[in-house]
């Protein structure tokens, strides 16, 4: 009752996805450096290479916390090394996948294609919103 057959046309959905991907959005929109394989291919190569170092790193930044942390502080838990240890990696690579990123983003040229139209400083500074009448409990 509630299910479309996707043989009957009278139980279409009314959102049509059948032109996605099919064509740009709007190609008025100059085109990202990142459209281009050659191009995409390189720079996703760089951001890995950069994150296979940076895991190295983490991982030797870890081992050395572990060693110093077990010399100054003895025998705990195994929990608090295991805790510490993944707090420690788990932010350092989640910081270097969102600055490599960045860095991809903007090697590539690809802030340089985006299309923003937010306004200008002085006319957000300049902008008289109208007055709202308070919101109450009770009218």
């Amino acid at each position: 009752e509630g299910r479309m057959d996707p043989q009957d046309p009278s139980s279409k959905s009314q959102f049509d996805s059948s032109h996605l991907g099919s064509s740009k959005p709007d190609s008025s929109l100059p085109d990202s450096p990142l459209d281009d394989p050659v191009t995409a291919a390189f720079a996703w190569r760089r951001f890995k290479r950069l994150m296979v170092f940076m895991t190295l790193v983490t991982l030797a930044v870890v081992a050395v916390m572990i060693v110093l942390l077990y010399d100054s502080t003895g025998t705990i838990s195994i929990h608090f090394y295991i805790a510490t240890g993944l707090g420690i990696g788990f932010m350092m690579l989640l910081t270097s996948a969102l600055m490599g990123l960045v860095f991809m983003s903007s090697g590539t040229g690809h802030d340089e294609a985006v299309d923003n139209n937010l306004p200008s400083f002085e006319e957000l500074r300049d902008y008289k919103a109208k007055p709202r009448k308070p919101l109450r409990w009770k009218e």
